[in-house]
């Protein structure tokens, strides 16, 4: 790794701020600092600013190669699941069969609950929040140099975080709730309608809303959303599986909602299910790699595809990719394109870039 070069960053990085250093979504979060600002390309290990964290997530290579990992022994994350420390915000809210849980922990971390289903709730998918604040205020960093608990960010104590305060959470679902609603009325003759259209009008009528550009980059249909609604609202009602709904925007904090919880509503709401001690079936093998993932990976509901954690992930790289070759027209109500692509914020922060 020169000086210019990606870092390979999985979290914040310590050494983000530092000149001559550009970053962009990868395995592992960087755990070195320059040994020399001129670039020579020498690096070091520096636990002053760094200090290993446990780990509480699994290694993306070690998954994703199939035991090969250069970073061995050194690495930030688990190899085996025994090594696996449990996240206290790893937690999943419970109503009925359908829980709500934070993506990345749900993806990588120990997974306690078993014969569970995830759907993926993000801005990759139908089932995600069109909407971002026009103006965000932000939560502040608790001390330094201690990655924040939700989004990971690290930084000096008092600086901001990428986390929203929770008012503007409600602002969001609230907007969203208004959204859903009106999804919910749609008929067959709209079914082929922008979604987009739907949402700048809920925005524009409730002023400070923005639709986010990923959400937006998609181009989905009323009926791509009920699409991926009925398919979760199938599985629900079989009692084939419980169903865990993954948002950026988690749970552990209950100050603050997430767009997840008022589907999950809607779903406990709709109908009874059968029963809920029926495991869930055969293993589900992932629809991108077919290999074996029950428990890490998620349904992209519209499609009625599973794909594994790591395909996810691919998944999204690529669309950040095209997103670049291929971006939208600005529009007023559109999310302004400087920094909403960066695929660090897109899959990692927990705030304005994904739920």
């Amino acid at each position: 790794l020169k000086c210019g070069d990606a870092c390979s960053c999985f979290l914040s990085c310590p050494i983000a701020s530092r000149p001559n250093f550009r970053h962009r979504w990868s395995s592992h979060r960087c755990w070195m600092s320059a040994a020399s600002a001129a670039g020579t390309g020498a690096f070091a290990v520096d636990d002053a600013r760094a200090p290993r964290p446990k780990k509480l997530k699994m290694c993306h290579l070690y998954m994703k190669s199939y035991k090969a990992c250069f970073y061995g022994d050194e690495c930030y994350f688990a190899h085996a699941e025994n090594e696996l420390v449990a996240d206290p915000d790893n937690v999943v809210k419970w109503v009925g069969g359908v829980g709500v849980g934070e993506l990345q922990r749900r993806q990588f971390c120990i997974i306690d609950e078993a014969g569970c289903l995830n759907v993926c709730c993000n801005r990759n998918t139908a089932l995600g929040n069109p909407f971002v604040n026009a103006e965000p205020t932000y939560e502040k960093l608790k001390r330094t140099e201690e990655p924040c608990s939700e989004c990971f960010k690290f930084g000096d104590e008092g600086d901001d975080c990428n986390c929203l305060t929770a008012d503007k959470h409600v602002v969001l679902c609230d907007a969203f709730q208004e959204f859903w609603d009106l999804v919910m009325t749609t008929t067959d003759e709209e079914l082929d309608a922008k979604a987009r259209e739907l949402a700048e009008s809920v925005a524009e009528r409730r002023g400070g809303l923005l639709i986010a550009r990923r959400w937006a980059w998609h181009d989905f249909s009323r009926g791509s959303i009920l699409r991926a609604l009925r398919t979760v609202e199938d599985i629900y009602k079989s009692g084939r599986a419980r169903v865990v709904l993954l948002c950026h925007c988690g749970v552990a904090n209950a100050a603050k909602p997430c767009h997840a919880l008022l589907i999950q509503t809607y779903l406990v709401g709709s109908s009874p299910s059968a029963s809920r001690e029926v495991a869930l079936g055969p293993m589900r093998k992932c629809d991108g790699c077919h290999r074996d993932w029950l428990e890490r990976g998620a349904l992209d509901a519209e499609k009625d595809k599973f794909y594994c954690s790591l395909c996810w992930v691919d998944f999204s790289d690529r669309v950040y990719d095209l997103e670049l070759k291929h971006p939208l027209m600005d529009a007023p109500l559109l999310q302004p394109n400087e920094g909403t692509s960066n695929m660090a914020l897109e899959l990692v922060q927990g705030t304005t870039c994904a739920t």
